[in-house]
């Protein structure tokens, strides 16, 4: 076995030396910018998305905010808005009521009025009539 021969071992050791070192600036000159340069940017870009999203997180809950501010507002409005228009309906109601009601009660006293007028006339034909009807009677009873 050639490697473990004593004779070439500090050939090998030699060029071991050299491979190494070459190794070592062909990875530190040419890969390892490259690579630390694409970390850095996946860093700064995650970085970025990060503070992206806790900015979107931040406008979200403001938005939330903000909706749930217009939403009590607008509801308090509809609810005064509802209010308003309940009380201006009952006042329409009870003022149409109130019309309705001296209505019928003007129309009663003229019924009244015309059944007290009926009554009175009625109760003067029934004189009449009685009388009269007393008077054939009596003429009968006479004759």
């Amino acid at each position: 076995m050639p490697h473990l021969e004593f004779d070439t071992f500090i050939g090998q050791i030699f060029w071991l030396a050299i491979l190494f070192v070459a190794f070592y600036f062909i990875v530190s000159k040419l890969l390892l910018p490259n690579v630390a340069y694409v970390l850095e940017n996946r860093a700064e870009h995650i970085a970025h998305d990060i503070d992206k999203a806790e900015n979107l997180k931040n406008e979200a809950v403001d938005a939330q905010i903000h909706y749930e501010r217009v939403h009590e507002k607008s509801t308090s409005e509809a609810r005064k808005t509802l209010e308003e228009a309940m009380k201006k309906t009952e006042a329409a109601i009870d003022a149409k009521r109130k019309d309705l009601q001296i209505k019928i009660d003007k129309s009663l006293l003229v019924a009244e009025k015309k059944i007290s007028d009926i009554q009175q006339e009625s109760s003067s034909v029934v004189s009449k009539i009685s009388v009269e009807l007393a008077k054939k009677m009596a003429q009968k009873v006479t004759a």
